[in-house]
């Protein structure tokens, strides 16, 4: 049995957040992450870009650090918000 070939994968940057954000849930989705923690990516994200609509540029590493430093947050609410944000925007 020979082994299938991808003959081509795009190269494209995605144009929007949304976009991206439906690619990179796919792909969680095939790592074989719960249906709870891809919900939980997805509703994260979400929040972010509510919060800030313009990070869909270079400034989103500034918005990244903001959005979770919310005033009056514990430190676990920091680090469990930034958990879910960096593999969106790292990975």
């Amino acid at each position: 049995m020979q082994a299938a070939r991808i003959t081509h994968i795009s190269q494209r940057a995605p144009e929007t957040w949304q976009e991206a954000m439906e690619r990179f849930l796919r792909w969680k989705t095939a790592q074989g992450c719960a249906p709870r923690t891809i919900r939980w990516y997805g509703e994260t994200v979400e929040t972010f870009f509510s919060w800030f609509p313009t990070a869909w540029s270079p400034v989103c590493k500034d918005c990244l650090f903001a959005f979770p430093s919310q005033d009056g947050i514990s430190p676990t609410t920091y680090n469990v918000q930034l958990r879910a944000l960096r593999p969106f925007c790292v990975e």
